[in-house]
């Protein structure tokens, strides 16, 4: 054995050994996370089809200029339509429908819904800072978790 296959053979074998130390998924808990109560609402979805949502909820409302920007920004994100899909302690951000230009807020992170005379109020906290919403005046968009990125890209590979 020469050098050089000695060389390529180390290499294979270190390669070998990397791959081992991997991180690998497990299918088992893939599909028991799609069995849960809290990610049901991701049945029958894909990532096109959550990105297609997101399109088709700014067209009407964004300039053709801000679509793509805007559309950049949510990367990662869901629409949220119905306010049972919220889910405290997640990230959201929102466009009120009343603003000209709609502007896509910074948003925060879920704390607490309440539903009042004039609607649901969604309370968000961002660093020390507290605001609120009202869920029936905004479009409201919520941060994927890495667990349901999975399982999105597990349905668009079926």
């Amino acid at each position: 054995m020469s050098k050089r296959d000695f060389c390529i053979n180390d290499e294979i074998q270190k390669a070998q050994i990397e791959q081992m130390r991997q991180p690998t998924i497990d299918i088992n808990e893939l599909l028991k996370a799609s069995e849960n109560e809290h990610t049901q609402y991701l049945e029958g979805h894909t990532i096109d089809s959550i990105g297609q949502e997101l399109y088709n909820s700014l067209v009407y409302r964004v300039s053709q200029e801000q679509i793509r920007e805007i559309y950049d920004k949510l990367s990662g994100f869901r629409l949220v339509d119905e306010v049972y899909l919220l889910h405290l302690g997640k990230y959201v951000r929102w466009i009120r429908n009343d603003t000209n230009p709609p502007k896509l807020e910074t948003g925060g992170i879920v704390i607490d819904t309440k539903i009042t005379d004039s609607g649901v109020n969604v309370l968000c906290k961002l660093g020390s800072r507290f605001t609120q919403y009202r869920f029936n005046e905004c479009i409201t968009y919520q941060k994927l978790s890495r667990d349901e990125m999975l399982i999105l890209m597990a349905y668009s590979a079926l």
